[in-house]
């Protein structure tokens, strides 16, 4: 019923339009032609947008006549004559004649061959006129330069033949905004109107170049089909279009008709729907993407701050009834207490109380420090700092710091201690390194001497020495074993899991090893890297850790991930350039 329905509003069109009862043939239009001469003699190239017939007779020695049948030029009559000196031709001229012919006459200033050869290739034809040798030489119809200037266009009349060939459809959506436009090679004219859910638009002068009379726009751009037809009354030549709008938006979408020269531009606005896509009727680009959507939480912080502005300007108690979204009748249960006349003297005390800076803490950068009595080399030294403690600044005096810490006290030397607030992202990793390995250590001794008790070792008097103990311990029934960073964490599990708390594999472990896809369903098949390579099925829109499926293609697939509150684009492809389909 729906297709019987369609099918009967496009007729209704077609009849409003009085256009046509029967599609007619397009006729093919004259689009480049070229003269070249060379070594190999006299030849002239006459190309078109679709194959025509050609017919060489010669009118003299040195004139020839080409018929180009069932076609058009574009111009009534074309004539050049504003050769350089020494030039093979002396005139070219092109006119159109009735029935779609165009008739094309060259003069030379040498002798044609007795027998013209003629070839076809494609939509060009080639004409050999003469065989003898001459000085290389090119001309082109649609080319100004130096050698053939504007001044040498003596006779060119368009009449009224000029026709605009229709050359491209294309399909723009930007955000909430389609932009639909049909490319010409000339400039065209034209009316517009609007029928139910059908836009009709007539465009007089104008034939298709496109080869095709029908088009399907891809799901979601607003309009849905176009159907072409041509219809010639008298010498007009009219170019009938109807535009079918997808029923999804015919009710939000208003259309605006924009005409610029050769370039007629339909916009139409789908407010519930952002996307960016781009189509065109020859096939040469079609791509499609949403945009990522932002959460709408139903809060309005801008009225919440210009209400506590408003606040912390008055002389309002605290515990006073306070508005939330336009909502009063919430109390706050506190205390009353009395307010800052204003906010800038709120400020002024918050200012004043900063004054007196807390100095930052020492951090021990380097690795076995020792420490002295005195502030030099020749001091005593009576310990070692470990990289990571922190110490107390008591003075500096020449390139040396006195410091005191819960077990220690001392001189070390300056450039061995840093502010912690100027410590680098390289120190951080290797100081945050050495006291995870260090909780670790003590944590597990702990725990192997609550199990199986010990005797403690008094490591002063001790004859051993542990490896890469620091410092020496001040307790002596204390004792902290450490063991060197580089190589696996021992204390790191080798079985790791690549599947998330809700079930979900993470994108980094997944390996793309196959692509299902047809017209009525898309698949991609995945094995997960570090879970023996356990399987997963996935379709667009389905979900993985942090994202989603946003859409596969025959040889790739693109996933849009969120993390942190941002969103980027990931695209994986196939290892294999092989491809395997399969049909009925």
């Amino acid at each position: 019923m729906a297709n019987i329905t369609e099918k009967t509003g496009s007729l209704l069109c077609w009849l409003v339009l009085l256009m046509w009862t029967a599609a007619s043939g397009y006729v093919p239009v004259i689009t480049d032609m070229t003269v070249a001469g060379g070594s190999r003699g006299i030849a002239i190239s006459i190309a078109s947008d679709s194959p025509v017939e050609a017919t060489v007779t010669k009118k003299d020695r040195s004139s020839v006549k080409i018929t180009l049948s069932n076609c058009i030029y574009g111009l009534k009559s074309y004539s050049y004559d504003f050769f350089e000196a020494g030039a093979p031709v002396k005139r070219i001229s092109v006119e159109e004649v009735e029935g779609h012919s165009v008739e094309v006459t060259l003069s030379l200033n040498s002798v044609l061959d007795e027998k013209i050869r003629v070839q076809h290739k494609g939509n060009r034809c080639l004409a050999l006129l003469s065989g003898n040798p001459v000085d290389e030489f090119r001309w082109n119809a649609s080319e100004l330069t130096e050698n053939n200037p504007q001044t040498g266009l003596y006779k060119a009349s368009a009449g009224n033949s000029r026709v605009a060939g229709l050359k491209n459809i294309r399909f723009l959506r930007r955000e909430a905004v389609g932009e639909l436009s049909f490319l010409f090679d000339n400039e065209v004219t034209g009316k517009i109107k609007r029928d139910g859910d059908s836009i009709v638009i007539l465009f007089s002068d104008a034939v298709n170049g496109l080869g095709k009379a029908a088009f399907s726009l891809p799901e979601g751009s607003v309009y849905k089909k176009i159907d072409i037809r041509e219809k010639k009354i008298g010498d007009s030549n009219l170019l009938g279009v109807i535009i079918k709008t997808d029923r999804k938006f015919s009710g939000s979408s208003q259309s605006i008709a924009h005409w610029s020269g050769d370039v007629f531009t339909l916009f139409a606005s789908a407010e519930n729907d952002r996307k960016v896509s781009l189509w065109t009727s020859s096939g040469e680009a079609q791509w499609e993407y949403d945009f990522y959507r932002i959460p709408d939480y139903d809060v309005d912080l801008k009225s919440m701050g210009e209400r506590a502005l408003r606040d912390v300007e008055s002389q309002q108690e605290i515990g006073s009834t306070f508005n939330v979204n336009g909502e009063s009748g919430i109390t706050a249960s506190v205390k009353s207490q009395d307010m800052h006349p204003s906010a800038s003297s709120l400020i002024q005390k918050t200012a004043e109380s900063y004054q007196k800076k807390i100095p930052e803490p020492l951090i021990v950068i380097a690795e076995k420090v020792n420490y002295r009595n005195a502030p030099s080399t020749d001091g005593e030294a009576l310990g070692q700092l470990s990289i990571g403690e922190n110490l107390k600044l008591v003075k500096k005096e020449n390139g040396w710091v006195s410091f005191s810490s819960f077990e220690a006290q001392g001189w070390v030397l300056g450039k061995f201690v840093a502010d912690s607030s100027k410590v680098t992202s390289a120190q951080w990793e290797k100081i945050k390194l050495k006291r995870a390995v260090t909780q670790t250590a003590v944590k597990q001794e702990e725990k192997v001497a609550a199990d199986n008790p010990i005797d403690t070792v008094d490591y002063k008097n001790s004859a051993e020495t542990i490896a890469d103990s620091v410092p020496a311990p001040q307790s002596p029934s204390k004792r902290v074993i450490k063991y060197n960073p580089f190589g696996r964490d021992p204390f790191v599990s080798l079985n790791k899991d690549s599947i998330s708390l809700k079930g979900r594999p993470f994108i980094e472990n997944l390996r793309l090893v196959g692509i299902l896809y047809d017209n009525t369903d898309k698949v991609i098949l995945l094995e997960d890297r570090l879970n023996t390579k356990k399987p997963f099925t996935l379709r667009e829109d389905d979900q993985i850790e942090h994202g989603r499926v946003l859409k596969i293609y025959k040889d790739k697939v693109v996933f849009l991930l969120t993390e942190y509150g941002i969103s980027r684009s990931y695209t994986m492809r196939l290892t294999s350039n092989s491809r395997q389909e399969a049909g009925n």
